[in-house]
């Protein structure tokens, strides 16, 4: 089942599989939106109810018009649909969203699998100079076509077929109306010890490297939590390695 959900005073794009099964609720990255997971959503959905949703103007979902969370828009989609508990599974900032879930929502989360996630706290180094101006620049200027290219230089080093271009492009056409609209959520980073659900780590060996150690800093507080490294794998995990990505979700599932 797809629909325009309401979420405050927009709405959002929502896929449900419905069914019977654990549910497993997906958040995309921010350099794309949900059809990233569309490799691994038919064997998913074959095991289990699967659930995932555009964030507002990325994808299918219209603009925002108030602020908004990921956060937020999660849990609205789960109490719309009925669901009180998922697994989560998040890349970038999405995945960013699911370790704030399981800090501030843990009644929420039954486990997690982050994919290359965003770390809200974790004390990043100061921006490259050069790589900000050049980044300010392209937003003054209005150039898709740069931003675009600035977007897969940093994030598709595993190479730039057309399906990443595009997803590129889609988040650079959201990133105005997310800029003035998102809100950010409070810092988890130094409560992530705090979790105390199943939780499996995936990173890009040759992802970000900054975000590379975050990723790996972030795991080390997190309770048992497993790290998994995928080899010549960037940012874009659930399409570079499906097979991969579902195997460890299923193994969350216990299926």
């Amino acid at each position: 089942m797809q629909q325009l959900m309401p979420v405050g005073q927009d709405r959002v794009w929502v896929e449900d599989s419905e069914g019977d099964g654990p549910t497993v609720l997906l958040l995309h990255l921010g350099v794309g939106d949900s059809t990233a997971y569309d490799d691994i959503w038919p064997g998913l959905t074959a095991r289990a109810r699967g659930i995932r949703f555009d964030y507002r103007a990325y994808g299918r979902s219209p603009a925002a018009t108030e602020t908004w969370t990921i956060v937020g828009d999660a849990l609205a989609v789960l109490d719309h649909l009925g669901v009180e508990r998922a697994h989560l599974v998040g890349n970038s900032m999405g995945g960013g969203a699911a370790l704030d879930l399981a800090v501030l929502h843990p009644e929420r989360v039954a486990s997690l699998v982050l994919l290359g996630p965003g770390v809200n706290g974790y004390p990043w180094p100061d921006d490259d100079e050069a790589e900000s101006a050049e980044f300010e620049r392209l937003v003054a200027t209005h150039d898709e076509d740069g931003l675009v290219e600035f977007m897969l230089r940093i994030w598709a080093a595993s190479g730039r077929e057309p399906r990443i271009v595009d997803l590129c492009r889609s988040a650079v056409c959201a990133m105005a109306n997310d800029k003035e609209f998102e809100q950010d959520t409070e810092p988890t980073y130094d409560r992530l010890g705090e979790i105390s659900v199943p939780t499996v780590m995936v990173i890009g060996e040759i992802d970000a490297p900054d975000l590379v150690a975050a990723d790996h800093a972030a795991a080390a507080r997190i309770p048992g939590c497993r790290t998994v490294v995928l080899p010549r794998v960037d940012h874009y995990l659930s399409i570079r390695e499906p097979e991969w990505v579902l195997r460890l979700v299923l193994e969350q599932l216990g299926a």
